[in-house]
This record gives C-alpha cells, sequence and structure tokens, in this order.
C-alpha cells in the first residue's frame, strides 16, 4: 500500500529518466533531439513526465514469435474479409 505521507515523483530530469528507462543519457537526449520522447522545458532544464517514459516503453514491446504470428494471421483475416466484399 503507498504512504500517504511519501510524495510520489512524476517529473525526472534526463538522468533520472535515463535510470528508470535503463537507456543511456545520450540515448536520452537522442529521443529528445529527435521528437521520440515527448519533455518539458522548465526553467533551462528539460524534464519528462513518467507517463510518457512508460508509454515510450511499452509502445516499442517485442513480440514473441507465436504472438507476431497470431497478430500476422489476424491482419491476414481481416484484409482477405474486405477483399472479398469488393
Amino acid at each position: 500500500m503507498k504512504d500517504p505521507k511519501k510524495i510520489y515523483k512524476r517529473f525526472f530530469s534526463v538522468k533520472e529518466a535515463s535510470i528508470y528507462t535503463g537507456l543511456s543519457v545520450t540515448g536520452i537526449y537522442r529521443k529528445l533531439n529527435d521528437r521520440n520522447l515527448r519533455h518539458y522545458q522548465v526553467g533551462g532544464k528539460k524534464v519528462l513526465d513518467i507517463k510518457d517514459l512508460d508509454s515510450f516503453i511499452l509502445a516499442h514491446e517485442v513480440m514473441s514469435s507465436e504472438k507476431l504470428r497470431e497478430f500476422l494471421e489476424k491482419k491476414l483475416d481481416s484484409k482477405k474479409k474486405v477483399a472479398g466484399r469488393k
């Protein structure tokens, strides 16, 4: 259970985001410069929202072979259904 008196951090510095995600500091800066990772500029300091970091990581899931096969089969089935309607 969460401690009601403890303050949970929502915004991280680039270094903290690096530790949180496991990416290098350089990697984080690269993602920021490429506009692949949202951030905010507060008093000249870049800060990243933990929700954006979680979304970024989850968007880069690597599927297992079985999961990929199921995904592709569903996609192929839906295309066959669409092609059959024309």
